[in-house]
């Protein structure tokens, strides 16, 4: 019987956006973080963060995720402006509770001490916050006077209760209650105010704006106490935290810094700089325990050390845009690039992923292979370039790249150790580093391409009208500096979408909408094996070492493995909730690599 197993998967980092305070939920209990990406909410443990798990459940992209105090319930809010209260104790995180409490985006919510009162606040039309009771949706007050949008929302844990919100109309407003009702405008920032906290023990209250300042307030009467230093940041500052004994103060700002300030002096006592570069802009900071945490503008989760400023204690790198492709260093190593540019190494044991640096691709990687003569990874991208980078290293600037003139879509690799490359107008050969072979030619774009010994199968051109196009895999003759189509075409139902080629050469696995065909190539193409599973068209094909089991991935979000001569199969469902599979590829012959638009990476036990 072939059984599927998730054996391990990499977490997508959280989506940012440049000048956007980013929000990240603290655990009471001191063992998760949270966070958004995509569709879903990620609950990830802080200190061991190969461990998370997915909450795909809204309709539209949650933006914001909190625990409550007691830590059994997550309240979440997405781009619609609902919000959706589950239970975090079973791992179906059962709904208890849906409201639609404004109309817009929500950008950040907070539960009362008693865990039996929300506020929240994002983007609306007339009403930009609100406070309601968790069991019943009820209004608990009016979070009015706002003129804007708002951007942060926080409730003071201690008795007499009060809200404060941090609006784009450069004010934070402050509320007595509940039921609240507005008791003071606080305007002392003269740019957006993106951040405002209580003091863990509600003395006071802090509110931090895009002028670079950070002000604080008593935390019951709101009367204005001072500033941080003369100017907290040189740039915005988009995240603030309290430490958890509310004697100083985090800061994350678009300066690239985080500052630790002493909350009774508001002087700075810790600097860390993160870097020189406009990535490493900081959009959000959390202090939980003994952990300080920062957000930067490539998603990465920095973990500083306060004892040693000068670089973070870690880093944790990944995705947080839909990942294009995957190839891996055998026993070894897993390499996954997104639509961004980004190519990520992953230890394939431990986790630990490194980031490629230096001047790399411009935008989408479209595919890429390793090259083990030369352990290089050979990448090719959207910005018609294809780029050889040691698989150690992770340096682009230290290896070499060659232009092409259309975008490459497919790559391979012949017998030989050539590269060929499969464009929208031509295919390419390469050899040692240079173009030996450009051709036009006239394959369906985006083109697929894969090469067993000297042939190379390739989507052909639709032929027939718009109504009653078929679509074909054509067949090539590679002969040393050579390409030359042959006569003979694998004939298909509808529009080939992904192909394989088994590592001995003995089969051709072709993918063309929901049903995968497999040709044995003695035969010459006729009477394939019909394997049918997903639900959706099949998006990526892939052979184990062995040749003896084929792993697909296809757009129904599902991946399965097939023993073929024997056609047993495994289905497992939602491996990447909610979002595509893009790529497959195997890392031995019992475990296999799947990444999807969900950003993450999971390898996968088969059972034979």
């Amino acid at each position: 019987m072939v059984k599927i197993d998730l054996k391990s998967s990499f977490a997508p980092l959280p989506p940012t956006e440049r000048a956007t305070a980013l929000v990240l939920g603290p655990d009471p209990k001191g063992k998760n973080i949270l966070y958004c990406s995509g569709n879903a909410v990620i609950i990830r443990d802080i200190e061991n963060p190969l461990n998370y798990e997915v909450y795909a459940e809204h309709q539209k992209p949650p933006k914001v995720a909190k625990y409550s105090h007691t830590g059994f319930y997550i309240c979440s809010g997405d781009t619609g402006g609902k919000v959706r209260i589950w239970d975090t104790t079973q791992s179906t995180h059962i709904l208890k509770y849906e409201y639609q409490p404004i109309s817009g985006a929500i950008r950040d919510i907070a539960w009362d001490a008693d865990s039996k009162r929300i506020a929240v606040c994002g983007q609306g039309k007339e009403k930009f916050a609100h406070a309601f009771l968790w069991d019943s949706g009820s209004s608990i007050g009016s979070l009015d006077k706002i003129g804007k949008s708002s951007n942060s929302v926080d409730i003071k844990r201690t008795r007499p209760y009060r809200c404060v919100v941090g609006s784009e109309d450069f004010s934070a407003y402050f509320y007595e209650g509940p039921p609240f009702r507005h008791f003071n405008t606080l305007s002392e920032g003269i740019r957006f105010c993106n951040c405002v906290r209580f003091s863990p023990d509600g003395k006071y209250m802090a509110s931090a704006n895009s002028d670079g300042n950070i002000f604080l307030y008593d935390g019951k009467s709101a009367e204005f106490i001072a500033k941080f230093g003369e100017k907290g940041h040189v740039g915005g500052v988009y995240s603030i935290c309290f430490s958890p004994d509310g004697t100083e103060l985090l800061s994350a700002s678009a300066d690239k810094t985080a500052k630790i300030w002493n909350v009774e002096t508001r002087q700075q006592t810790v600097e860390f700089v993160l870097g020189k570069d406009i990535m490493k802009q900081q959009l959000s900071c959390l202090w939980q325990g003994d952990y300080l945490l920062t957000v930067s503008l490539t998603g990465e989760i920095n973990y500083l050390d306060r004892n040693d400023p000068s670089k973070p204690a870690k880093v944790v790198t990944g995705h947080n845009k839909t990942i294009t492709c995957t190839t891996i260093k055998p026993k070894e190593a897993i390499y996954s690039a997104s639509f961004d540019g980004v190519v990520v190494r992953w230890d394939a044991y431990t986790g630990d992923g490194k980031r490629f640096t230096g001047l790399g691709h411009a935008s989408k990687v479209t595919a890429m292979l390793y090259v083990e003569d030369t352990n290089t990874i050979v990448s090719i991208g959207l910005d018609n370039a294809v780029r050889f980078t040691d698989a150690d290293s992770c340096d682009f600037d230290a290896g070499k790249s060659v232009t092409l003139e259309s975008q490459p879509t497919s790559i391979d690799l012949t017998n030989e150790g050539a590269i060929v490359v499969a464009c929208e107008k031509e295919v390419v050969m390469i050899k040692d580093g240079n173009k030996v072979v450009s051709q036009s030619w006239s394959a369906n774009h985006p083109a697929k391409i894969v090469v067993s010994g000297s042939t190379m199968f390739a989507s052909g051109k639709k032929q027939g009208s718009a109504h009653t196009a078929s679509q074909a895999c054509d067949t090539y003759t590679i002969d040393g500096s050579s390409i030359t189509r042959t006569d003979q075409t694998i004939p298909l139902q509808t529009e080939l979408t992904t192909m394989a080629c088994s590592p001995n050469g003995a089969k051709l696995a072709v993918a063309d909408g929901k049903v995968i065909s497999v040709f044995d190539l003695a035969d010459g193409f006729s009477n394939p094996t019909k394997l049918s599973g997903h639900s959706n068209s099949v998006s990526c094909l892939a052979w184990s070492p062995d040749s003896l089991f084929l792993a697909s991935g296809s757009t129904d979000t599902n991946v399965m493995a097939w023993d073929v001569d024997s056609g047993k199969k495994a289905l497992y469902t939602a491996a990447h909730p909610k979002k595509p599979v893009t790529g497959v590829i195997w890392f031995d012959n019992n475990t296999f690599v799947s990444v999807g638009e969900d950003c993450a990476v999971c390898q996968w036990s088969v059972s034979r």
